[in-house]
């Protein structure tokens, strides 16, 4: 399962990181965080959990949100989206191997072995477009693994706390804290659209609050 999680996620990884490059940053987007659609049913396939109207309302809105924060325009359907859509396939299954995991296996070592596996695959590839890297470059590129490492471990635990359908819409939260950060950084400041989109996320997020699902 460890084997299987890393193969898994590193696809989506690299899928993800290929439509970036080679969609516009708003379409691609939509297929960054379109995985929590797919995550209540891959856990209800695999896992049997129970699927509950909240969940499945929840990663709906939230979805709706990413379309308006994003605004994908008509380059958004062509033959990368099979790329795209596959890449979160993946990645909702990943989630869900994790849940999994998480019934037998510590938070730290599901890390561990991702990353570890992940880095002797990408290590063969790594050989082929090897070049110097500036001193800038290794920052960014060794604080996004610490940050990369450091979200991992949360959701994992996240995972092992509560259902995959129930903590997959959380992952909407990520668009939220990027508006914030290109705001703090770069003065960008959303439009009405974005402020819509963020509204609808919001709402998702309080569906999946524990006393909204106490609630129901």
């Amino acid at each position: 399962m460890h084997t299987w999680r890393s193969i898994i996620g590193l696809a989506a990884m690299y899928g993800f990181f290929y439509a970036i490059a080679h969609l516009e940053l708003s379409n691609a987007m939509v297929f960054t965080y379109s995985s929590p659609i797919f995550i209540p049913f891959i856990a209800w396939l695999f896992l049997k959990e129970r699927i509950s109207i909240l969940m499945l309302c929840a990663a709906a809105l939230g979805f709706i949100g990413v379309f308006f924060v994003a605004k994908p325009n008509q380059g958004l359907l062509n033959w990368l989206s099979i790329i795209g859509i596959t890449s979160s396939l993946c990645a909702a299954m990943a989630f869900v191997t994790v849940r999994a995991l998480t019934q037998t296996e510590p938070p730290e070592r599901i890390v561990f072995y991702f990353c570890f596996i992940g880095a002797l695959l990408s290590g063969i590839p790594m050989f082929w477009v090897w070049r110097p890297y500036q001193l800038e470059e290794l920052f960014f590129l060794i604080a996004a693994g610490v940050l990369a490492n450091v979200s991992q471990l949360f959701m994992s635990h996240a995972y092992r706390l509560a259902p995959a359908g129930q903590i997959a819409p959380i992952n909407y939260v990520a668009i939220i804290f990027a508006g914030i950060w290109g705001f703090l950084l770069w003065n960008e400041l959303p439009d009405l659209y974005s402020l819509i989109g963020f509204g609808f996320i919001l709402i998702a997020i309080l569906l999946c609050s524990p006393v909204m699902q106490k609630a129901k």
